[in-house]
């Protein structure tokens, strides 16, 4: 990597994979760098299970071609 490396500060926002049956309870302001890791290591993974499974998008792409347009 080049360029100065990014460092954690306090306060600052990380993205939380989540699990469908945890929108609406879980609290945004409750994860930083070090409770993420530990979230990490002691949940499964949320991408596994029935919404994991690789898709078809054809019919996605068919059904947004031409929005551009709009």
């Amino acid at each position: 990597m080049d360029g100065p490396i990014p460092r954690a500060v306090p306060g600052a926002p990380v993205a939380v994979p989540l699990a469908f049956d945890e929108l609406g309870r879980i609290d945004p302001d409750g994860h930083d760098v070090r409770s993420v890791r530990r979230r990490l290591a002691r949940r499964t993974d949320p991408w596994s299970g029935p919404t994991g499974a690789p898709a078809a998008v054809g019919a996605a792409r068919r059904a947004l071609r031409g929005l551009a347009d709009l």
